[in-house]
């Protein structure tokens, strides 16, 4: 079966949001078809990766640098994950992660890596056999909003 390249990013506008579990539901007139979108994803911060989403989620853009995940899972959750921070729940790590504040606050710290929207991309192939087909990108939730290129 062929494949036609596909790509997909989503630019998450809050550092805690999180990408949930997505999948591409196919609809060709017959059975229902569902391609997992749980693997394979990679992170990066809109301050590192300055180009638009027009542009990252072209085929084939460079994502290296970036930092590998599944989802769900939070911003916070993959740079843990990546060794970037330590364990948030253990001991007092969670006030050596920078943006930390005591108390309530509405407003992300300056200089806190959270502040900038995030990407999440995958890019993915579906069988070409779909041609004329309905396809439907599904995400069982996502936190806050985000943008979908």
């Amino acid at each position: 079966m062929r494949y036609t390249p596909l790509a997909l990013t989503a630019g998450l506008l809050l550092g805690t949001a999180v990408a949930v579990p997505a999948q591409v539901v196919i609809s060709p007139g017959g059975p229902v078809r569902q391609l997992p979108l749980h693997d394979g994803w990679t992170v990066q911060s809109s301050a590192k990766a300055p180009a638009p989403g027009e542009q990252i989620s072209t085929p084939f853009f460079t994502t290296s640098g970036w930092y590998p995940t599944t989802v769900p899972k939070t911003v916070l959750a993959v740079l843990v994950d990546n060794k970037v921070y330590p364990d948030p729940y253990y001991g007092t790590n969670l006030k050596s992660i920078p943006g930390y504040l005591d108390g309530n606050w509405l407003v992300m710290k300056e200089g806190s890596p959270f502040r900038d929207p995030w990407w999440y991309r995958l890019e993915f192939s579906v069988p070409s056999a779909i041609k004329g087909s309905v396809v439907t990108l599904h995400f069982a939730g996502i936190s806050y909003k985000a943008n979908v290129w």
